[in-house]
Parts: C-alpha cells; structure tokens; sequence
C-alpha cells in the first residue's frame, strides 16, 4: 500500500446519521471486519453510538442497542477481532473493554484496573485499543504508556 500523496482515491463515503454537532464528543474509534465488509464507528458519548457498516450492501447501517453500552461511560476506542467475530470496545472513563458478539451480545469485559489481568494499578485514560494475529491485545493509554496483554481464544 502506498499512501503517499495523490496515490489514494475515495471510492465510497457515508454519511453516518446522529453524529452531528458533536462538540468534540464525536466519532472517536472505528474498526474494519474485513471478512463481511463491515466498518464500525463509535460515538464517544451524550449518547454513546456505535453504528455497523455494511460497505458491499451501498452503506447500509445498523445500531449497536444501547444497552450494549449502558455499562461504560464513553467509548475511545474499537477494535475488530476476527477469530471471534467480536466487536472489542474500549472505555477510558469506565477502565474497560466490551467484547460484543456479532448477535450484539456482550460476550465479556476485561477491567483495565488494578488487581484485574496482572495489572498493579489502573491503566490511566485508555484511549487506544488493537490485536494482532497471536491474539495479543495492546492498550495505549494517554501519558504515554503501552501494555500489552497475552490471551488465550475461546470461541463459545
């Protein structure tokens, strides 16, 4: 891939709905599930939106429910794993992340706090959330630090 100047085209764009005036508390993660084509897109807060895109169907969209999210104070971050089929969804004000199922269930949560996970104190402002093939899981967090997690996989 080549990302340089004038080597990039758009090729579809869509307008997500409710994400409007935002103030700073707009769009703050997104996540591609490049098996089905999907890309999510998370609003932060007041009231936090996730909304699923289905880019081979012209943009069609669907809501995450929000009780999904009843249990986290914002969104900062979104993470797709494909293994699982799971939508990871990270929370800096609440210190942690949602595993949603591909039925928008909520499969699990990982605290990012003290005591939880072999951490010695609370990740502070989690802002940055990934996985990579070996099913590590990596947090960046605001000043400046990066943790990095080993997980094993259980596919229910």
């Amino acid at each position: 891939m080549d990302i340089q100047r004038g080597t990039m085209q758009i090729i579809s764009m869509v307008k997500l709905e409710g994400y409007d005036k935002a103030k700073n508390k707009g769009l703050e993660g997104t996540a591609w599930d490049a098996k089905n084509e999907r890309l999510y897109a998370a609003k932060e807060r007041k009231p936090i939106m996730i909304k699923e895109v289905e880019m081979s169907k012209n943009g069609i969209t669907r809501a995450l429910p929000s009780a999904i999210t009843a249990s986290v104070s914002d969104v900062s971050g979104l993470e797709y794993h494909a293994p699982t089929d799971s939508l990871l969804v990270l929370s800096d004000e609440s210190k942690m992340i949602l595993e949603v199922s591909s039925e928008w269930r909520v499969r699990d949560r990982l605290f990012l706090t003290a005591e939880w996970s072999g951490l010695r104190d609370d990740i502070p402002q989690p802002e940055g959330i990934a996985m990579d093939n070996e099913n590590n899981l990596y947090i960046v967090s605001e000043p400046n630090l990066f943790y990095k997690f080993s997980c094993d996989i259980q596919n229910d």
